[in-house]
């Protein structure tokens, strides 16, 4: 299936599936929002072949020149905002979950 989306070339429209729309409101450029479209549609290439395999793709698939630094840290800000949505589910922190699902959730960057 992950044959298909990468012919259908969904990653380089921005399409974001809708349970992970909120997330566009952590991704501002072009740039982070194709990182992040390619990063749902393919995070799995992340997990199972490492970092530089994932980054040297995303690279030759998008077409995007970034340095590895900023990918780590796109990376690390999907990680975080995942967490974190994560434990406020398990906590059944109603309050946290509307913060991170309406973009007011910045503390985590810094």
């Amino acid at each position: 299936m992950k044959d298909l989306d990468f012919i259908a070339g969904d990653y380089l429209y921005g399409d974001l599936p809708t349970e992970s729309e909120y997330l566009s409101q952590y991704f501002n450029t072009g740039l982070e929002r194709n990182f992040l479209s390619y990063y749902l549609l393919f995070s799995d290439l992340y997990l199972s072949e490492g970092f530089l395999r994932f980054y040297h793709n995303f690279s030759d698939h998008t077409g995007s020149s970034c340095t590895q630094r900023w990918v780590r840290e796109l990376l690390r800000r999907c990680k975080d905002l995942d967490i974190s949505l994560n434990i406020a589910s398990k906590n059944f922190d109603l309050s946290s979950i509307t913060k991170i699902k309406t973009g007011k959730l910045r503390t985590v960057f810094k």
